[in-house]
């Protein structure tokens, strides 16, 4: 067995053109993978729903709200903003491609010393829309390991750069790929944006529905999750 050393792949390497490059030709490559599986799986809008489903199961939401005084969750709590955020995703009619579904600095490694980016963690692998996969790889733009202080979206040029190297490489192929409509810069740019709130969403249904602490050295506090969630 081989032991490469390698890095995650963090902001340090999203400013390397070359490697940036590599990763979205990488990421063109895996949409374009025609793999024997069911290729009209809503992966995404069905595990969301489940851990949405689960949270409300879990937790005793209406007395914790009345408790806390959320006023947000008590104008429009998760499941109706999940709703809405649903139609917002299957009114996209984005293309349906082979997609990693974890897309993040994690999973991608940049081995050393040649600096060759290999993938890691399938496991969530299914058919699903493109743009949620640039989406999680946005999320972490300029961000270190567990920085949880801002999910701000990263600036339309930086978007824009990683989408264009994604159509080149989807251009090379399939020859005409960047003269269809669905796949104009404009376009795919909507969508990693609009999946960047996706992934948002995701992540807070995920918070959403534990009961249990994911960091041992932080006691699971049920009040404090949903005060949490609420900013």
């Amino acid at each position: 067995m081989t032991i490469l050393q390698h890095e995650q792949f963090r902001p340090k390497h999203q400013k390397d053109a070359k490697l940036l490059k590599e990763l979205a030709q990488l990421l063109a490559k895996i949409h374009h993978l025609n793999v024997p599986i069911r290729k009209n799986s809503n992966w995404l809008l069905t595990e969301m729903r489940n851990m949405l489903n689960a949270g409300y199961a879990n937790t005793d939401v209406k007395g914790l709200v009345e408790e806390l005084d959320l006023k947000q969750f008590k104008n429009k709590d998760l499941a109706d903003e999940f709703e809405e955020f649903e139609v917002l995703i299957k009114n996209l009619k984005t293309p349906i491609v082979f997609c990693h579904n974890d897309f993040r600095g994690s999973n991608i490694l940049v081995t050393e010393p040649n600096q060759k980016i290999l993938l890691c963690d399938l496991e969530y692998s299914s058919y699903g829309a493109r743009g949620f996969d640039m989406a999680v790889f946005l999320t972490e733009w300029e961000r270190e390991l567990f920085d949880f202080d801002s999910f701000t979206m990263p600036e339309t040029e930086v978007i824009e750069n990683f989408v264009k190297l994604y159509i080149e490489e989807c251009n090379e192929i399939v020859p005409g790929y960047a003269e269809k409509p669905e796949n104009q810069l404009t376009t795919v740019v909507n969508e990693a944006k609009i999946f960047f709130l996706a992934n948002f969403m995701f992540f807070l249904v995920f918070m959403f529905k534990q009961t249990e602490s994911l960091i041992p050295q932080i006691p699971y506090d049920a009040k404090n999750k949903m005060v949490i969630l609420m900013f």
